[in-house]
């Protein structure tokens, strides 16, 4: 079944990283969040039934203790969840040759396209293999995408995925870090593990070469 889980913080009114007033506790946030949870709904189109979603009765809160690594591990537990806990695993269904549309592209004619013959889907991807649950899944993804009112939603393309096309991270500044920060932070740790193994010092003696090129070959006398 459907479910979400969300870190909801309370931060001061200038943000990060300003406390929040004295009046801001623990037991006013959770009573807002509570009270929030049974006035939201959110209307589906009329194509898949016109149903209003609404949250249901389980509503587990639970605060975090304070320290940024506690926050992290809780995160990562869920961020690192794929598809493939529901047993989906398989490339994407979608026919790269007319990007799941079904006819040539380009062709005023609207013929249909024939690397899948006009299903829209990649030929050779079978979900026989799949479980029912999981199979049942993505051959729904695939159903809602091909409605013309939920096109938008590219859902065909991201059917084996159940879906999902957006990121697990935040890229608020405020909040976290940055995925540059990130990638320097672990590009620095690889230069210094390689430098320490060959025994020089990175900040002044270690050169990186990313550019190779074949200049020639040498005899065999040389």
């Amino acid at each position: 079944m459907v479910h979400f889980h969300a870190i909801v913080r309370l931060d001061g009114p200038d943000g990060l990283p300003t406390p929040p007033p004295t009046w801001a506790t623990l037991h006013v946030l959770e009573t807002a969040i509570r009270r929030a949870v049974p006035v939201v709904a959110v209307p589906t189109p009329a194509v898949v039934g016109g149903r209003v979603l609404r949250w249901g009765r389980q509503v587990d809160i639970q605060p975090l203790p304070a320290g940024d690594v506690v926050v992290a591990r809780y995160v990562a537990k869920y961020a690192t969840k794929t598809a493939e806990v529901v047993g989906v695993d398989v490339p994407p269904l979608f026919c790269r040759a007319c990007r799941g549309d079904g006819l040539r592209p380009g062709d005023d004619a609207r013929r249909w396209c024939r690397a899948c013959s006009g299903t829209g889907r990649c030929p050779g991807v079978s979900l026989d293999r799949l479980p029912e649950h999981g199979r049942m899944l993505v051959e729904t993804c695939w159903r809602l995408g091909g409605l013309p009112d939920l096109r938008g939603l590219r859902l065909c393309r991201w059917a084996h995925q159940l879906g999902y096309r957006g990121h697990v991270t935040s890229k608020s500044l405020a909040y976290s870090t940055t995925f540059t920060a990130l990638r320097g932070e672990r590009r620095r740790w690889r230069l210094t593990r390689h430098a320490e193994a060959v025994g020089v010092d990175p900040t002044t003696d270690l050169l990186t070469v990313g550019d190779w090129r074949y200049t020639g070959q040498l005899g065999e006398d040389q």
